[in-house]
């Protein structure tokens, strides 16, 4: 497949883009260029190379859920400087 200043403009218009003349012909060269590479991977054999999960070694170990009664509501709300029984309250602020 190969990359036409037709294409490049339906991607400039897709993308709200807008090129010139000179900048759409460098687009095109530059796509090329990119669809070409992609083409030279895509002939390399890598049925012998694991799928890659991680970039790196490092695992990261994530505890496990777990519900842990930390307060009450009452606790949690004496610290607010206004609540009733059951909500935190907050001053109105929208629409004034």
């Amino acid at each position: 497949m190969k990359i036409d200043t037709s294409t490049v403009s339906q991607l400039a218009h897709l993308s709200r883009l807008s090129f010139d003349a000179a900048q759409s012909e460098v687009m095109c060269t530059e796509l090329n260029k990119m669809l070409d590479f992609v083409e030279v991977l895509s002939e390399l054999d890598t049925s012998h190379v694991a799928p890659l999960i991680f970039l790196n070694d490092a695992y990261q170990n994530l505890r496990q859920d777990k519900v842990i009664e930390n307060a009450t509501q009452e606790e949690i709300l004496s610290n607010a400087p206004l609540h009733n029984d059951s909500f935190f309250m907050l001053p109105k602020f929208v629409g004034e």
